[in-house]
């Protein structure tokens, strides 16, 4: 009896350890994994639209239809000028009636023209005609149905609110910045230029890697429509850093519009890039050698507070479709991450540490550590503007300032279904009682 007892135990033993092998040996090593999930990641820092279909900027042009600017300008002790403006506009005429634009630093708004060099005309002091509004600018139109397929495909549709009226005279320019959030539902940029004759003033908009160049201007080698034919109009999110370089002949003048999400929670549909990392994933997830209990994924896009805080955080492009697709299996949060830049180097001879990267805001109060799917030279490829500005318009308090942010997947939060196949559980062989 005693014999057949140590045979059976044996024999269950052996058999455990022959089905973990079994399982370590048809599932791709645990390492592996995390270098495949680095790889398919890698595009959202790094700005890659093209490799995920992930765009930053659009653009478009009304043709044959310009909006008509009715100026009503209060003066003191005068009565208020009122004046409509023709096209194509002379900007330079409108300058007398603005006032210098400042931008925000932090919680302050500063005036310097060695960083912002522009005028600007509040929508109290302008209008424009309600036909031109009605046809271009209703959430179900086409130029913002354009900007909801390209730019926010998580919801139904959009809202442009009217911000202001910005004239850049000859030598007039905007340095890199970053536009402050104004509205709680806010996420994007609208700027629609005034048919003007110029040159230069061109919109540089910056996301990871790339750049995309925007040259507006009527005045073109090959431009033989005429300037009052075309509204030219692009649409970016407010989080990427842009700037308007040098007007060098003549004078720009935009309308500037605040892009706002609709009232209500969101969701966004799978994407063949969101099923290969959510498939990876799954194999972290139910890994014979797991040890990790969450893993961040940096988002392509900084984020304020105020978008992330609550159930359903206010993502951007592929950062939503990323996030949803995890919270269709996983516990999930988002995270503000601070980077501590430590090295040997300078630049890009410096060797980062993953290790300093730390969470300041967001995800359960538990105890927890993170595996950070990034490499150390991505890290080092991270803006390092402050955080606190410059900022388009105006200051803002700490809690829409813009910073870096993180998905953070709970990997024990399996939620069912799942592909049972893919995850082996080993058993201690049961003790025989007799």
């Amino acid at each position: 009896m005693a014999t057949t007892t140590t045979s059976s135990s044996s024999s269950s033993s052996t058999n455990v350890q022959s089905q973990l092998k079994r399982s370590r040996d048809t599932v791709p090593p645990y390492s592996l994994l995390i270098s495949d999930l680095k790889h398919i990641v890698e595009p959202v820092i790094e700005g890659g639209q093209e490799a995920i279909e992930d765009k930053f900027v659009t653009t478009g042009i009304i043709s044959h239809d310009s909006p008509t600017i009715t100026m009503s300008v209060p003066q003191q002790g005068n009565p208020p000028v009122q004046a409509v403006l023709k096209f194509p506009v002379n900007g330079t005429s409108i300058v007398p009636y603005c006032q210098v634009a400042g931008f925000g630093k932090g919680e302050q708004t500063v005036v310097d023209t060695s960083i912002r060099n522009t005028y600007e005309l509040k929508p109290e002091h302008f209008s424009l005609n309600a036909n031109w509004t009605e046809q271009h600018l209703q959430p179900n139109g086409s130029l913002l149905q354009k900007i909801r397929r390209d730019l926010a495909f998580d919801v139904p549709h959009v809202e442009a609110e009217l911000y202001k009226l910005l004239v850049y005279p000859t030598g007039s320019f905007f340095k890199p910045h970053v536009d402050s959030k104004k509205h709680p539902r806010m996420f994007g940029t609208l700027v629609i230029q005034i048919p003007t004759l110029y040159t230069g003033g061109a919109l540089k908009v910056w996301h990871g890697g790339a750049v995309a160049t925007i040259t507006q201007s009527c005045r073109l080698p090959w431009d033989r429509e005429r300037p009052e034919d075309k509204t030219h109009w692009a649409a970016f999110f407010a989080s990427c850093k842009h700037e308007f370089t040098p007007v060098e002949t003549g004078c720009r003048v935009c309308l500037v519009y605040n892009l706002l999400r609709p009232e209500g929670p969101v969701t966004a549909p799978p994407t063949t890039f969101s099923d290969k990392a959510v498939s990876v994933i799954n194999q972290l997830a139910t890994h014979p050698d797991r040890n990790d209990t969450h893993i961040g994924i940096f988002c392509g896009h900084s984020y304020a507070w105020s978008s992330i805080q609550g159930d359903v955080p206010q993502l951007n492009g592929i950062d939503c479709t990323l996030y949803h697709a995890i919270k269709r299996r996983y516990k999930v949060f988002v995270v503000q991450v601070h980077i501590t830049r430590v090295g040997d180097g300078d630049g890009d001879e410096a060797d980062f540490d993953t290790d300093e990267i730390d969470i300041i805001q967001g995800g359960p109060d538990e105890q927890y550590s993170v595996r950070w799917i990034v490499d150390n030279w991505e890290l080092a490829e991270f803006d390092d503007r402050e955080e606190e500005g410059p900022t388009g318009n105006e200051g803002n308090p700490c809690t829409e300032w813009y910073k870096h942010t993180a998905i953070v997947c709970d990997l024990r939060g399996l939620i069912p279904p799942f592909n049972k196949r893919q995850r082996v559980e080993i058993k201690p062989p049961e003790q025989n009682s007799g």
